[in-house]
């Protein structure tokens, strides 16, 4: 029974196959050359489908699920619309999209009758999107909108109908056979007209049959990019004419063969939809991501008003309009749109995240109400626990700024939500909304404590610490702290990613603060220094067993708050059945030692609170700290004490030294709140410490007038009148003192310093030419006629090193640039200087013209053709192993690139050779190769290959073959791609 039920499928399966093909066939008895029979329509369809399209847009499918998994959300910031946009690494699945893009290329190649066509060109601008490939994702879209617009399709159409309507018989003529068998049939036996012509064309035949070989045929590739070419012209023309359209009444000027067209828009139930319609939307995301906000509006507002577009769409259009009015920063108009786009959805997710970037907006703007109630909805449509818990992090600060909890009951929540188990992994942002409510009630002590919580319990979340430590590096600053706040900007910097719009300005404080820290630190350690050089034996002792024991205490106390995080994760981690987490403060291997350096020291002393108090109702607890203290003071010895303070000054010389740091220090600090804080007030405090507690030092003068410039900025005559007094009487022949008694000594500055500039620019002109001997002797005629002390005197070394280094070599080079370094602290040349050794030392050889003339003998030309440089440093690995590894890289990453790769040696050895990577249309594209490289090491060449990459255009490739050596190409590329 079982094989005859088997039998009687196969049958009916069988039948029903062959009754659709009869079906199909029947439907092409008759049709005429080009035309495609109703079964050939059915297997290019059936093909296109199952063959090639759904294959690759499953790949893209995944490729954007791994992007949006692989990225992680900063929620103290507007999340982004789309995550896998936002990716820092799309690179990462380039392989599994251009295997897309394949499948995608035989589809259209193969099948272009199909009604997948359309879809496909839809599907490869999605994956030039998703790989970030704006231009070439924008390049195809817009090759769907002039082929596949509904505009162009009803003219092919028209086109077609015109051709029948020409091939119809005249009016009373009788109707002829459209077949070339019913004509054979129907000719009459004598007739010699029609074998003559027959002859005669088949005579002609042969003389039109190609007598050359034909060419080779062009790859799937390459016919794409062939019909691209072809469409450019008419994605012009269309657009015009979509301009001209919208600027009539559409109703009226429709056709009736249009309006019924119109009115079946939307009835596809057995019948292909084009994808106009959502290639219009990625058209439009892709001017966004371009900056092209014009050209996207258009599209979208059209979408969004033409009443034919499809339902299922609609929401995309709203959510694309919601994403591009946030990239304008225009914040309030995108709300409208996208809670439509809420409505429309059935997707919780995106429910959720639409919900909360309203919500954030809401909060950015003041509107606390709105705010709260957005996040309570992001709450209810929550997919997964993250979001969560941040849509209830932000509840709780939402309620407390409306209002509706006091700035202790929100405390209370926080630490609520701290004590819960599942929360542990996300201590570092409760420990941050904590903070921020303390700096809306100004307490800023509690605040700095928060963050510091906040940043011990971060398990790994790069996002989080930027924020926090960028949080706490602005404390700090506000509160005069700028020791402290250069340290947490230096944090900030190593976790904010680089395209971070508040980089910059990061990077600008953190540099405003470096000297100023530094200074800090000199004069405080030096205070502290002959503060203890100034103590008796005893006293030093006992500040020595005060030191020894605080840093024991901190290390023992640090150690058991790692072994308790660590027994409080690995609970959480039991009871939710997790894998452990790689956070050092998990490691069990430091949780024992940990342990065992507690059990040492404190033996088997209970842990609680307030463990290292000496005053806790504890007596045990009491007489345990004591006899560690005893302990620790019988341990330390004499000469414990002399390596702890083996800095202090002891002799005559060495306070002087103390003394003079501190000076210095003063004097530069002074200027730098001035210069760099524009902080007047510190600047007078400062110089007048220096000033009251070190009179008659070896920067006086340069104090005193700093101090009466000051003081003129600040309208205070009185004191400005004190210290030129002081000035012209004590110091009469001094400069600074002519400045102010001369009224023309102004003037005659003005000359010297014009003179000055004018002489270096003429230097530098001649080193420019190449005419490095006679630039350095210049230099020394410059130190000469101007002094040493000149204001460009550090130009004039700098300059002065790298004529040198084209005159005697790199030795000679490294020494100088060393020079500069030591004798002009503080100055660009010397982070110059700094640069080019670190080039240098880095086992390159650079430019030596180039550093200052980025022309030299290398020009910026963006748009030429440029390739790839992989130079091999001091490495075993074989050429050919070197070749494969680029070339498994190429496959993984840049598949559909076709690039070539070559070897060649620059100068006379062997042992350095280099790989060419050909080629890149510009500069962009060849640094995204760059890029790529950069994010993808572990991809390339592993930790023992020592190389260097570069791109180049083809001109300055042409210069490096030449001179044969990268020596002038490495600062340049650094300069001019960097």
């Amino acid at each position: 029974a079982f094989r005859r039920s088997n039998s009687l499928n196969k049958l009916t399966k069988v039948l029903s196959i062959t009754l659709l093909i009869v079906i199909l066939s029947a439907c092409s008895t008759q049709k005429k050359r080009g035309d495609v029979s109703g079964l050939k329509k059915f297997y290019h369809n059936t093909t296109a489908l199952y063959n090639g399209y759904f294959h690759a847009n499953e790949i893209i499918n995944e490729s954007v699920f791994q992007l949006n998994s692989d990225h992680r959300d900063n929620y103290n910031k507007l999340l982004e619309v789309y995550p896998y946009v936002a990716s820092a690494n799309a690179q990462s699945q380039s392989s599994n999209i251009d295997n897309a893009i394949e499948k995608i290329s035989v589809v259209v190649n193969l099948h272009r009758i199909s009604h997948w066509t359309d879809d496909c060109y839809l599907l490869l601008g999605k994956a030039q999107f998703v790989k970030q490939n704006y231009e070439d994702a924008q390049e195809a879209l817009e090759f769907m909108a002039a082929e596949y617009s509904p505009e162009a399709i009803l003219a092919r159409e028209g086109s077609k109908s015109k051709t029948k309507k020409g091939k119809k018989k005249r009016p009373g003529s009788k109707k002829r056979p459209t077949t070339s068998s019913s004509k054979k049939k129907k000719s009459s036996p004598g007739s010699k007209k029609r074998p003559t012509t027959t002859k005669k064309k088949k005579k002609k035949r042969p003389k039109k049959r190609p007598t050359k070989r034909p060419a080779k045929r062009p790859t799937a590739e390459e016919k794409l990019e062939a019909e691209k070419k072809a469409a450019t012209k008419k994605v012009e023309e269309t657009k015009e004419k979509a301009t001209e359209t919208e600027k009539v009444d559409t109703k009226s000027t429709k056709t009736k063969k249009n309006r019924k067209a119109d009115e079946k828009a939307e009835k596809f139930f057995l019948k292909h939809r084009p994808a106009y319609q959502e290639g219009q939307i990625w058209l439009a995301r892709t001017y966004i991501e371009r900056d092209m906000f014009a050209e996207a509006e258009v599209i979208l507002q059209k979408l969004e008003k033409d009443p034919l577009t499809f339902k299922d769409l609609r929401k995309d259009v709203l959510v694309a309009q919601g994403h591009l009015l946030i990239q304008k920063k225009d914040y309030n108009p995108a709300i409208a749109p996208m809670e439509e786009a809420i409505v429309l959805s059935k997707d919780r997710s995106e429910k959720a995240r639409l919900s909360y970037i309203i919500a954030q907006i809401h909060q950015q703007e003041g509107r606390g109400d709105q705010a709260l109630a957005g996040f309570e909805r992001a709450l209810k449509f929550s997919p997964n626990y993250e979001m969560e818990f941040s849509s209830r992090l932000n509840v709780a600060q939402n309620a407390w700024i409306n209002g509706q909890a006091t700035s202790e009951q929100a405390i209370k929540t926080l630490k609520q939500m701290l004590k819960d188990s599942k929360n542990l992994e996300y201590k570092d942002q409760v420990y941050f909304a904590m903070a921020q409510i303390y700096i809306k009630e100004k307490n800023f002590a509690d605040a700095i404590s928060s963050l510091k919580n906040s940043l011990a319990n971060n398990a790994g979340n790069d996002a989080q610490a930027a924020e926090s430590h960028l949080l706490l590096a602005q404390l700090y600053y506000g509160q005069e702290d700028y020791v402290n706040s250069k340290y947490s900007y230096d944090s900030t910097l190593l976790v904010l990613p680089k395209n971070d719009e508040r980089y910059e300005q990061t990077l600008g404080f953190r540099d405003n603060l470096t000297d100023i820290a530094k200074n800090i630190e000199i004069i405080t350690l030096q205070d502290s220094l002959l503060a203890i050089a100034a103590m008796t034996d005893q006293e030093r002792k006992e500040l020595a067993f005060a030191i020894q024991k605080k840093e024991e205490a901190d290390r023992l106390a640090k150690a058991a708050l790692d072994a308790k995080v660590s027994d409080e994760r690995s609970a959480n981690n039991l009871r939710n059945n997790l894998n452990p987490s790689t956070f050092f403060a998990y490691d069990d291997k430091k949780l024992k030692k940990g342990k065992k350096d507690f059990a040492r020291f404190w033996e088997d002393r209970p842990l609680d609170d307030n463990w290292r108090r000496s005053n806790r109702n504890n007596i045990g607890g009491d007489l345990a700290v004591e006899e560690q203290e005893e302990k620790i003071n019988r341990e330390l010895t004499n000469e414990d004490i002399e390596l702890i303070f083996k800095d202090v000054p002891r002799t005559p010389e060495q306070i002087k030294s103390s003394k003079e740091k501190i000076t210095n220090a003063l004097f530069t600090l002074g200027t730098l709140y001035k210069d760099r804080l524009l902080r007047n007030d510190l600047a007078i405090e400062t110089l007048e410490d220096l000033s009251d507690r070190f009179p008659g030092h070896d920067q006086e003068l340069e104090t005193w007038y700093f101090l009466y410039v000051i003081f003129n900025e600040e309208g205070n005559s009185i004191k400005a009148k004190e210290y030129y007094t002081k000035i012209t009487n004590r110091y009469p022949k001094s400069l600074y003192a002519q400045a102010l008694t001369d009224p023309n000594f102004k003037n005659r500055a003005q000359q010297e310093q014009n003179s000055l500039f004018e002489f270096y620019d003429a230097t530098y002109a001649i080193f420019q030419d190449g005419k490095f001997q006679k630039a350095h002797d210049r230099v020394a005629e410059a130190t000469n006629t101007f002094g040493k002390t000149n204001k460009l005197q550090a130009k004039f070394a700098l300059l002065d090193a790298m004529c040198l280094g084209n005159i005697k070599g790199k030795e000679e080079y490294i020494v100088k640039l060393k020079d500069v370094v030591a004798q002009y602290p503080g100055t660009e040349e010397q982070l110059r200087a700094k640069e080019i050794l670190r080039l240098l030392g880095s086992g390159s050889v650079s430019g030596v013209k180039s550093e200052v003339s980025p022309g030299g003998n290398f020009e910026v030309n963006d748009s030429q053709v440029h390739y790839f440089i992989i130079a091999l440093n001091g490495t075993t690995t074989k050429l050919t192993d070197a070749k494969e590894t680029v070339s498994d890289y190429n496959r993984k990453y840049h598949q559909l690139d076709r690039l070539r790769i070559s070897n060649i040696y620059l100068g006379a050895s062997t042992d350095k050779p280099i790989l060419v990577i050909r080629r890149y249309k510009n500069k962009s594209e060849a640094m995204r190769y760059f890029n790529g490289i950069v994010k993808n090491q572990a991809d390339f060449f592993d930790s023992s290959v020592e190389y260097e990459i570069y791109a180049v255009s083809q001109s300055n490739y042409r210069q490096i073959l030449k001179s044969k050596s990268l020596e002038e190409y490495k600062i340049f590329f650094v300069e001019n791609y960097l």
